[in-house]
């Protein structure tokens, strides 16, 4: 998984919107194929089939959070992350006393990512 990977679902995990990097917010839109204007501190984000228009300002090098929930709201939306990306909507999991660990799945993602061995922690 690449940093993008890593900080998209951070951004779609909602619990860290206040520590994410305004750089890395910013290379993570353009990535994901926004078009970058920037008008003094602002910078401003636009892609073709978006009708929002997405405005991000680094506070102290961080993004502010509600720009972060704004990115995710527009991500969700739109279905933004690529095509071996999954939001995922529904979690099932089980314990297997062969891996003696719970095992998660994801039904409705594709990706190869989509079962997950989660340890007990001791």
């Amino acid at each position: 998984m690449d940093r993008h990977e890593r900080l998209l679902q951070t951004i779609l995990g909602g619990r860290s919107d206040a520590n994410i990097r305004f750089a890395d917010l910013r290379t993570l839109l353009v990535h994901l194929g926004f078009d970058e204007r920037v008008r003094g501190s602002r910078h401003l984000f636009h892609k073709q089939g978006v009708v929002e228009f997405i405005n991000i300002q680094s506070r102290g090098g961080q993004a502010k959070p509600y720009q972060v929930r704004q990115v995710r709201n527009v991500i969700l939306k739109y279905k933004l992350g690529g095509d071996d990306q999954c939001i995922v909507t529904r979690l099932s999991s089980m314990w297997s006393n062969e891996d003696q660990a719970f095992i998660a799945e994801a039904p409705n993602c594709q990706a190869a990512w989509r079962t997950a061995t989660i340890r007990k922690m001791r």
